[in-house]
């Protein structure tokens, strides 16, 4: 077994162990906050919050991956490095969100929606820049790209318009019944 096998089994199995937790934190929370949640309706970590908990929390690991295979290049021009240095601030804004999901700030639904609209110009960049490239393989990132729009696009609108989303980031948060709202 080389050392790059080696490091690959690694960080596959750091992978499954940070899933892993993810899942047991956010089921334990759920138990936590079921109690609540038939006192005050929908409130904390349930549902497609759970899902959108998960897919932000490691949202910030997906996009680093991305970022070797950027460097790795022999000959790299202005424009990769540039994108190396987008790829990283998307990185840090989707940690402070992602950080600021899990301590349940009442920014977050801001913050979510700033994040998504910096996904969005990022698309668009790499969309512009893939059209500006000479070679027909361009071409083959359209599709990937809607189907991004899509995701982004129905996960704002979920964080803007969920009856759970607006109770368990509010300033009261779940212990206080007088500022939740009722599903139906």
């Amino acid at each position: 077994m080389n050392s790059s096998s080696l490091g690959h089994l690694l960080a596959l199995l750091a992978v499954i162990v940070l899933i892993a937790g993810l899942v047991w934190r956010i089921v334990s929370v759920s138990r936590r906050t079921r109690a609540v949640t038939h006192a005050t309706g929908l409130v904390g970590f349930g549902g497609w919050l759970a899902l959108l908990a998960l897919s932000q929390t490691l949202s910030p690991v997906v996009t680093l991956l991305a970022l070797p295979q950027l460097l790795a290049q022999p000959h790299r021009s202005r424009s990769d490095t540039f994108a190396a240095i987008l790829i990283i601030a998307l990185a840090l804004i989707q940690t402070f969100v992602t950080i600021a999901m899990w301590r349940k700030r009442r920014y977050f639904r801001k913050a979510f929606v700033i994040q998504s609209a910096v996904m969005l110009l990022f698309l668009a960049l790499a969309l512009l820049g893939a059209a500006m490239r000479p070679d027909p393989s361009s071409d083959s990132a359209v599709p990937p790209a809607i189907v991004s729009f899509v995701g982004i696009f129905a996960w704002m609108l979920y964080v803007l318009r969920s009856v759970r989303v607006r109770n368990t980031f509010r300033r009261g948060g779940p212990e206080d019944p007088e500022k939740t709202v009722e599903a139906f």
